[in-house]
């Protein structure tokens, strides 16, 4: 076999892999959990607080599996034609500040803010009045990647908060000098992660908000509503009770009429977004973010693994088609 054909070989194994991991996270956990997400966000009134901090985070996770597992069917598709595509995400939610962050999310996007908003606004000259402050140019990049998402006010506060996180970061590395990156204890790393996730799901909440409308899902959703869905995370119930009867009839009176269902959806999207999480936390640290496909292809056990990802793949497009014994849409509703 000449060398060339070898190479090509790679190159599709590269692809399946990549096809497999991709499809997992778009089907298997960002479909899945976004079964919840548009069954609660319309009506958010109805809730209390932990149903809304779930389905919020729920959803920060669902475009994350989603963006990235569309984004790995794209590199495996270039794979199979011949093209090499860079990565577009690398693990974001282990980052540290948020500067970090978007160096791992969404990175062709961040590329193209720095390459052509940030850098000429940073290396302007305006005469007397000198270069514009790094700050301000920051700001503005990121209240200006509101509008590219969307015109409508609840991107324009996404951005916004995006604008206020990323200033906010500069002001206290300027105060307080930047954190050290080696010998910083682990608990402090995690919170560090933890406070970033944390500020990003509640910039998820207007994304989602302002996704909703555009998605011509008419389900009339303002700023406000976004602000109130906050509110009432903050402001409404704490009961055990009411949150695990709201966890069986949000499934229930959803997308499932079936009881055995309901238990069986909570008990797969657990089970789905578990292993993509330990998919990125391998990736971040044992593999130090090497490509998806090569953290994949390093796994002790990988062709079980495969076999996984598979059975996930099919279970979940069974689960966002109806279930077992459904009539609904797709080939494999009623399997």
């Amino acid at each position: 076999m000449s060398a060339e054909h070898r190479f090509d070989a790679a190159r599709t194994v590269r692809a399946l892999r990549l096809y497999a991991l991709g499809l997992f996270k778009y089907i298997a956990v960002a479909d899945v959990l976004n079964m919840v997400v548009d069954t609660v966000f319309p009506n958010y009134a109805d809730y209390s607080a932990p149903m809304l901090i779930l389905t919020a985070v729920m959803y920060t996770f669902y475009l994350y599996f989603s963006f990235s597992g569309y984004s790995e069917i794209s590199r495996a598709t270039g794979l199979v034609l011949g093209l090499d595509l860079p990565e577009n995400f690398k693990t974001p939610f282990y980052a540290t500040n948020f500067s970090g962050f978007w160096s791992r999310w969404h990175i062709s996007f961040s590329s193209w803010l720095q390459d052509y908003l940030f850098m000429p606004l940073a290396w302007a000259d305006l005469g007397r009045f000198g270069r514009l402050p790094t700050e301000l140019c920051v700001f503005c990049v990121f209240f200006a990647s509101g509008f590219w998402h969307g015109s409508t006010a609840p991107f324009i506060i996404w951005g916004l908060l995006q604008a206020v996180y990323r200033v906010g970061e500069e002001l206290l590395h300027r105060r307080f000098g930047k954190p050290k990156k080696r010998g910083t204890p682990a608990r402090v790393l995690w919170g560090k992660r933890v406070v970033v996730f944390v500020l990003w799901t509640i910039s998820m909440v207007f994304f989602r908000v302002g996704s909703g409308n555009l998605s011509g899902m008419a389900e009339n959703l303002g700023v406000g509503d976004a602000f109130a869905y906050l509110g009432r995370c903050l402001m409404n119930s704490w009961s055990p009770a009411r949150f695990a009867g709201e966890l069986y009839s949000t499934a229930y009176t959803g997308f499932y009429a079936n009881t055995i269902m309901v238990a069986a959806y909570w008990a797969f999207a657990a089970l789905a977004l578990a292993l993509g999480i330990w998919l990125d936390h391998r990736r971040n640290f044992a593999c130090k973010n090497k490509p998806a496909e090569v953290a994949l292809a390093s796994a002790k056990h990988r062709n079980a693994l495969y076999v996984v990802l598979i059975v996930f793949i099919l279970v979940g497009y069974i689960m966002q088609s109806g279930g077992f014994n459904a009539n609904a849409f797709g080939p494999y509703a009623g399997f």
